[in-house]
Protein backbone atom coordinates (compact mmCIF):
# COMPACT_ATOMS: atom_id res chain seq x y z
CA UNK A 1 0.00 0.00 0.00
CA UNK A 2 1.54 3.39 -0.98
CA UNK A 3 1.68 6.60 1.41
CA UNK A 4 -1.16 8.26 -0.33
CA UNK A 5 -3.52 5.25 -0.17
CA UNK A 6 -2.48 4.94 3.59
CA UNK A 7 -3.33 8.58 4.77
CA UNK A 8 -5.97 8.67 1.71
CA UNK A 9 -6.00 11.66 -0.99
CA UNK A 10 -7.21 14.33 1.34
CA UNK A 11 -4.88 14.49 4.25
CA UNK A 12 -2.17 13.32 1.60
CA UNK A 13 -2.26 16.70 -0.07
CA UNK A 14 -2.76 18.34 2.80
CA UNK A 15 0.25 16.87 4.05
CA UNK A 16 2.08 17.43 0.70
CA UNK A 17 1.06 21.49 0.48
CA UNK A 18 2.44 21.83 4.16
CA UNK A 19 5.76 20.39 3.21
CA UNK A 20 6.01 24.10 1.17
CA UNK A 21 7.12 26.17 3.39
CA UNK A 22 8.24 29.68 3.67
CA UNK A 23 7.25 32.61 0.90
CA UNK A 24 9.67 33.52 -2.03
CA UNK A 25 9.83 36.78 -4.30
CA UNK A 26 10.77 34.80 -7.26
CA UNK A 27 8.89 31.89 -9.23
CA UNK A 28 8.94 30.35 -12.82
CA UNK A 29 5.24 32.06 -13.96
CA UNK A 30 5.39 32.10 -17.81
CA UNK A 31 7.85 29.62 -18.23
CA UNK A 32 6.98 26.59 -21.13
CA UNK A 33 10.17 25.32 -20.64
CA UNK A 34 11.90 24.20 -17.30
CA UNK A 35 15.07 22.67 -16.64
CA UNK A 36 16.30 21.69 -13.22
CA UNK A 37 19.09 20.19 -11.26
CA UNK A 38 19.02 18.67 -8.13
CA UNK A 39 22.23 18.74 -5.66
CA UNK A 40 22.51 16.21 -2.28
CA UNK A 41 23.53 13.17 -0.93
CA UNK A 42 22.47 9.09 -1.16
CA UNK A 43 18.69 10.58 -1.45
CA UNK A 44 18.78 12.44 -4.35
CA UNK A 45 20.87 9.90 -6.07
CA UNK A 46 18.65 6.70 -5.14
CA UNK A 47 20.67 4.49 -3.08
CA UNK A 48 18.54 2.07 -1.34
CA UNK A 49 20.73 -0.40 1.13
CA UNK A 50 20.45 -4.19 0.10
CA UNK A 51 19.24 -3.18 -3.82
CA UNK A 52 21.28 -3.66 -6.34
CA UNK A 53 20.43 -1.18 -8.43
CA UNK A 54 19.53 2.20 -7.20
CA UNK A 55 15.81 2.85 -6.90
CA UNK A 56 14.26 5.78 -8.98
CA UNK A 57 14.78 8.43 -7.32
CA UNK A 58 12.97 11.74 -6.19
CA UNK A 59 14.99 13.72 -9.40
CA UNK A 60 13.29 10.90 -11.98
CA UNK A 61 10.30 11.39 -10.38
CA UNK A 62 10.02 14.78 -10.52
CA UNK A 63 11.37 14.85 -13.88
CA UNK A 64 8.31 13.12 -14.91
CA UNK A 65 6.02 15.45 -13.80
CA UNK A 66 8.01 18.26 -15.87
CA UNK A 67 7.77 16.26 -19.22
CA UNK A 68 3.85 16.04 -19.02
CA UNK A 69 3.71 19.24 -17.43
CA UNK A 70 6.06 21.65 -20.03
CA UNK A 71 6.95 21.83 -23.88
CA UNK A 72 10.42 20.97 -22.88
CA UNK A 73 12.21 19.77 -19.91
CA UNK A 74 15.23 18.21 -18.98
CA UNK A 75 16.84 17.59 -15.30
CA UNK A 76 20.25 17.02 -13.93
CA UNK A 77 20.85 14.81 -11.17
CA UNK A 78 24.07 15.33 -9.33
CA UNK A 79 23.35 13.27 -5.99
CA UNK A 80 26.29 11.59 -4.77
CA UNK A 81 25.81 9.27 -1.61
CA UNK A 82 27.79 10.45 1.33
CA UNK A 83 28.43 14.14 0.08
CA UNK A 84 27.65 17.39 2.26
CA UNK A 85 26.89 21.01 0.85
CA UNK A 86 30.86 21.13 0.73
CA UNK A 87 30.58 18.89 -2.53
CA UNK A 88 27.36 20.41 -3.89
CA UNK A 89 29.62 23.71 -4.05
CA UNK A 90 31.76 22.04 -6.37
CA UNK A 91 29.04 20.43 -8.44
CA UNK A 92 27.71 23.66 -8.82
CA UNK A 93 30.79 25.19 -10.33
CA UNK A 94 31.72 21.76 -12.16
CA UNK A 95 28.37 21.49 -14.00
CA UNK A 96 25.40 23.78 -12.52
CA UNK A 97 26.54 26.32 -13.86
CA UNK A 98 26.54 25.58 -17.69
CA UNK A 99 23.75 23.46 -17.33
CA UNK A 100 21.62 27.08 -17.01
CA UNK A 101 18.78 25.25 -14.75
CA UNK A 102 15.90 27.58 -14.33
CA UNK A 103 15.32 25.70 -10.95
CA UNK A 104 17.85 24.04 -8.60
CA UNK A 105 16.76 21.60 -5.32
CA UNK A 106 19.67 21.23 -2.88
CA UNK A 107 19.13 18.03 -0.37
CA UNK A 108 21.91 18.08 2.31
CA UNK A 109 19.66 18.09 5.41
CA UNK A 110 20.86 14.67 6.99
CA UNK A 111 24.24 14.75 5.69
CA UNK A 112 25.43 18.04 6.60
CA UNK A 113 25.37 19.14 10.52
CA UNK A 114 24.19 21.61 12.37
CA UNK A 115 27.49 23.47 12.65
CA UNK A 116 28.92 26.81 11.80
CA UNK A 117 31.02 24.93 9.06
CA UNK A 118 27.90 23.33 7.32
CA UNK A 119 26.27 26.73 8.25
CA UNK A 120 28.81 28.33 5.93
CA UNK A 121 29.13 25.69 3.02
CA UNK A 122 25.12 26.02 2.80
CA UNK A 123 25.07 29.33 2.52
CA UNK A 124 27.74 29.70 0.42
CA UNK A 125 26.35 27.56 -2.07
CA UNK A 126 22.81 29.09 -1.93
CA UNK A 127 24.87 32.07 -2.61
CA UNK A 128 26.76 30.76 -5.44
CA UNK A 129 24.14 29.16 -7.30
CA UNK A 130 21.77 32.86 -7.01
CA UNK A 131 24.79 34.81 -8.39
CA UNK A 132 25.09 32.78 -11.76
CA UNK A 133 24.36 34.86 -14.66
CA UNK A 134 21.02 33.02 -15.23
CA UNK A 135 19.97 32.54 -11.65
CA UNK A 136 18.14 30.23 -10.82
CA UNK A 137 15.52 29.62 -8.52
CA UNK A 138 16.78 27.79 -5.40
CA UNK A 139 14.94 25.76 -3.25
CA UNK A 140 16.27 23.39 -0.49
CA UNK A 141 14.67 19.69 0.38
CA UNK A 142 14.85 18.68 3.88
CA UNK A 143 14.51 15.02 5.02
CA UNK A 144 15.19 13.86 8.04
CA UNK A 145 16.23 9.94 9.53
CA UNK A 146 14.18 7.86 11.81
CA UNK A 147 15.78 9.46 15.07
CA UNK A 148 14.94 12.49 13.98
CA UNK A 149 18.57 13.83 12.97
CA UNK A 150 18.17 17.30 10.28
CA UNK A 151 19.98 20.33 9.35
CA UNK A 152 16.19 22.09 8.69
CA UNK A 153 16.16 24.32 11.32
CA UNK A 154 19.71 26.07 10.12
CA UNK A 155 18.42 25.51 6.50
CA UNK A 156 15.06 27.07 7.15
CA UNK A 157 16.55 30.64 8.62
CA UNK A 158 19.07 30.43 5.50
CA UNK A 159 16.14 30.49 3.27
CA UNK A 160 13.85 32.98 5.21
CA UNK A 161 16.84 35.24 4.94
CA UNK A 162 17.13 34.86 1.11
CA UNK A 163 13.42 34.70 0.51
CA UNK A 164 13.25 31.32 -0.94
CA UNK A 165 10.45 28.29 -0.35
CA UNK A 166 12.19 25.47 1.36
CA UNK A 167 10.68 21.38 0.93
CA UNK A 168 10.59 20.34 4.37
CA UNK A 169 9.28 16.87 5.65
CA UNK A 170 10.32 17.13 8.67
CA UNK A 171 7.42 18.71 10.77
CA UNK A 172 4.07 17.44 8.53
CA UNK A 173 5.36 14.33 7.60
CA UNK A 174 7.60 12.83 10.65
CA UNK A 175 5.19 13.78 13.20
CA UNK A 176 2.64 11.22 11.00
CA UNK A 177 5.45 8.42 11.71
CA UNK A 178 4.28 6.07 14.81
CA UNK A 179 0.49 6.92 14.16
CA UNK A 180 -0.58 6.93 10.53
CA UNK A 181 2.24 5.67 9.24
CA UNK A 182 5.05 3.61 9.81
CA UNK A 183 8.88 4.31 9.37
CA UNK A 184 9.23 1.41 7.02
CA UNK A 185 6.22 2.79 4.59
CA UNK A 186 9.04 5.34 4.24
CA UNK A 187 12.64 3.74 4.52
CA UNK A 188 14.20 0.75 4.68
CA UNK A 189 16.62 1.69 7.83
CA UNK A 190 17.33 5.53 9.17
CA UNK A 191 16.96 7.50 6.72
CA UNK A 192 17.18 5.78 2.84
CA UNK A 193 13.93 6.24 1.12
CA UNK A 194 12.63 3.26 -0.78
CA UNK A 195 10.11 3.61 -3.70
CA UNK A 196 7.23 4.51 -1.43
CA UNK A 197 9.80 7.14 0.29
CA UNK A 198 10.85 8.96 -2.89
CA UNK A 199 7.51 9.26 -4.23
CA UNK A 200 6.36 11.31 -1.09
CA UNK A 201 9.73 13.39 -1.74
CA UNK A 202 9.24 13.78 -5.23
CA UNK A 203 5.10 14.82 -4.33
CA UNK A 204 6.31 17.38 -2.15
CA UNK A 205 8.91 18.87 -4.48
CA UNK A 206 6.14 19.22 -7.55
CA UNK A 207 4.05 20.86 -4.91
CA UNK A 208 6.59 23.47 -5.10
CA UNK A 209 6.85 23.61 -8.85
CA UNK A 210 3.21 24.25 -8.74
CA UNK A 211 3.51 26.86 -5.46
CA UNK A 212 6.55 28.59 -8.17
CA UNK A 213 4.88 28.50 -11.21
CA UNK A 214 2.44 30.84 -9.78
CA UNK A 215 4.69 33.66 -8.57
CA UNK A 216 6.70 35.66 -11.40
CA UNK A 217 9.98 35.63 -12.53
CA UNK A 218 11.79 38.52 -10.55
CA UNK A 219 15.70 39.33 -10.35
CA UNK A 220 17.73 37.53 -7.39
CA UNK A 221 18.96 40.28 -4.41
CA UNK A 222 21.84 39.05 -2.31
CA UNK A 223 21.31 40.35 1.64
CA UNK A 224 24.52 40.53 3.21
CA UNK A 225 25.87 36.77 4.55
CA UNK A 226 23.42 35.27 7.68
CA UNK A 227 26.34 33.20 8.63
CA UNK A 228 29.03 33.32 6.66
CA UNK A 229 29.68 33.36 2.11
CA UNK A 230 33.40 32.82 2.35
CA UNK A 231 33.35 29.89 -0.25
CA UNK A 232 30.83 31.24 -2.45
CA UNK A 233 33.48 32.36 -4.92
CA UNK A 234 34.89 28.75 -5.11
CA UNK A 235 36.50 28.12 -8.08
CA UNK A 236 38.20 25.04 -9.64
CA UNK A 237 41.90 25.00 -9.79
CA UNK A 238 42.59 24.88 -14.17
CA UNK A 239 46.20 25.92 -14.16
CA UNK A 240 48.69 23.64 -13.11
CA UNK A 241 51.84 21.18 -13.58
CA UNK A 242 51.88 17.37 -13.38
CA UNK A 243 52.99 14.38 -14.33
CA UNK A 244 49.75 12.17 -12.97
CA UNK A 245 48.10 10.43 -15.83
CA UNK A 246 45.07 12.37 -17.43
CA UNK A 247 42.15 9.54 -16.95
CA UNK A 248 38.31 9.17 -17.69
CA UNK A 249 36.56 9.80 -14.67
CA UNK A 250 33.14 7.84 -14.04
CA UNK A 251 31.90 9.93 -11.27
CA UNK A 252 29.65 12.14 -12.93
CA UNK A 253 30.73 15.27 -11.59
CA UNK A 254 34.01 14.97 -13.01
CA UNK A 255 34.55 14.33 -17.13
CA UNK A 256 38.37 13.47 -16.22
CA UNK A 257 40.61 12.79 -13.14
CA UNK A 258 44.70 12.91 -12.76
CA UNK A 259 46.03 9.14 -11.53
CA UNK A 260 49.49 8.78 -10.39
CA UNK A 261 50.98 5.48 -9.24
CA UNK A 262 54.79 5.01 -8.46
CA UNK A 263 55.68 8.70 -8.08
CA UNK A 264 53.98 11.92 -9.34
CA UNK A 265 53.32 15.87 -8.37
CA UNK A 266 50.89 17.90 -8.63
CA UNK A 267 52.09 22.06 -8.20
CA UNK A 268 50.13 25.13 -9.18
CA UNK A 269 50.25 28.87 -8.17
CA UNK A 270 47.05 29.47 -5.83
CA UNK A 271 45.63 33.26 -4.48
CA UNK A 272 43.51 32.26 -1.99
CA UNK A 273 42.57 32.46 1.79
CA UNK A 274 40.76 28.82 1.25
CA UNK A 275 41.71 25.55 -0.62
CA UNK A 276 41.38 21.60 -1.27
CA UNK A 277 41.45 19.24 -2.74
CA UNK A 278 38.90 16.29 -4.19
CA UNK A 279 40.28 12.69 -4.60
CA UNK A 280 39.11 8.91 -4.94
CA UNK A 281 38.15 7.48 -1.50
CA UNK A 282 38.67 3.44 -2.22
CA UNK A 283 38.78 0.56 -0.02
CA UNK A 284 41.32 -1.26 -2.53
CA UNK A 285 44.28 -1.62 -0.99
CA UNK A 286 46.38 -0.21 -4.11
CA UNK A 287 45.02 2.97 -3.08
CA UNK A 288 47.61 5.00 -1.01
CA UNK A 289 48.59 8.98 0.64
CA UNK A 290 49.50 11.85 -0.93
CA UNK A 291 51.13 14.63 0.68
CA UNK A 292 50.08 18.23 0.32
CA UNK A 293 52.27 21.10 1.42
CA UNK A 294 51.90 25.02 1.00
CA UNK A 295 55.10 27.09 0.08
CA UNK A 296 57.08 24.10 0.74
CA UNK A 297 55.29 23.10 4.20
CA UNK A 298 53.35 19.74 4.39
CA UNK A 299 49.92 20.69 5.62
CA UNK A 300 48.35 17.05 5.55
CA UNK A 301 48.90 13.54 4.52
CA UNK A 302 45.57 12.35 1.99
CA UNK A 303 44.74 8.79 2.51
CA UNK A 304 43.03 7.43 -0.16
CA UNK A 305 42.59 3.78 1.16
CA UNK A 306 39.83 3.69 3.47
CA UNK A 307 37.73 1.11 4.76
CA UNK A 308 35.08 2.42 3.88
CA UNK A 309 35.63 3.88 0.30
CA UNK A 310 33.82 2.92 -2.52
CA UNK A 311 35.64 5.14 -5.35
CA UNK A 312 33.55 7.71 -3.86
CA UNK A 313 34.78 11.59 -3.85
CA UNK A 314 36.48 13.25 -0.47
CA UNK A 315 37.35 16.81 0.13
CA UNK A 316 40.55 17.21 2.06
CA UNK A 317 41.21 20.94 3.37
CA UNK A 318 44.71 21.89 2.73
CA UNK A 319 44.23 26.01 3.71
CA UNK A 320 42.40 27.80 5.50
CA UNK A 321 43.22 31.35 6.70
CA UNK A 322 41.34 34.35 7.22
CA UNK A 323 43.91 36.69 4.52
CA UNK A 324 43.81 35.73 0.96
CA UNK A 325 47.46 35.72 -0.68
CA UNK A 326 49.81 33.76 -3.29
CA UNK A 327 50.59 30.18 -2.38
CA UNK A 328 52.17 27.24 -4.03
CA UNK A 329 50.48 24.14 -3.81
CA UNK A 330 51.92 20.83 -4.50
CA UNK A 331 50.59 17.29 -4.00
CA UNK A 332 52.59 14.28 -4.53
CA UNK A 333 52.43 10.85 -4.07
CA UNK A 334 54.54 9.52 -1.00
CA UNK A 335 53.37 5.44 -1.25
CA UNK A 336 55.86 3.75 -3.64
CA UNK A 337 53.62 1.06 -5.65
CA UNK A 338 50.19 2.60 -4.87
CA UNK A 339 47.94 4.72 -6.71
CA UNK A 340 46.19 8.12 -5.87
CA UNK A 341 43.38 9.44 -7.94
CA UNK A 342 43.07 13.87 -7.99
CA UNK A 343 39.74 14.95 -9.07
CA UNK A 344 39.97 18.33 -8.98
CA UNK A 345 41.85 21.23 -6.38
CA UNK A 346 39.35 24.02 -5.48
CA UNK A 347 39.58 27.18 -3.82
CA UNK A 348 38.59 30.66 -3.31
Amino acid sequence: MTIENKLGKKLYDKVTSQSVVGNTTRGIMGKSSLRAAFLGGSVTFGYCPGRLEKITAFPELVGEYLSERYNGSEILNLGISGTTSLMGLVGAEMKVRDFEADIVFVEYAINDAMSRQSAESFESLVRKLMAFEKAPVVVPVCVCTSRGHTCAPMIREICTHYGLLCVDITESVYPLFGDKLNWSDYSVDEGHPDEGGSRLIADCVIKAIERLSQIPQGEAILPSPLFSARLEKLKICKDYKTDFTEKKEWLFYFDSCLEAAEKGYFEAELDCSWAACVYVSSNDEGFGTALASLDGNETCEIDAYSLFGWHNPVIEVIADSKQSQSRKLRIELADKGKKFILLCVVYC
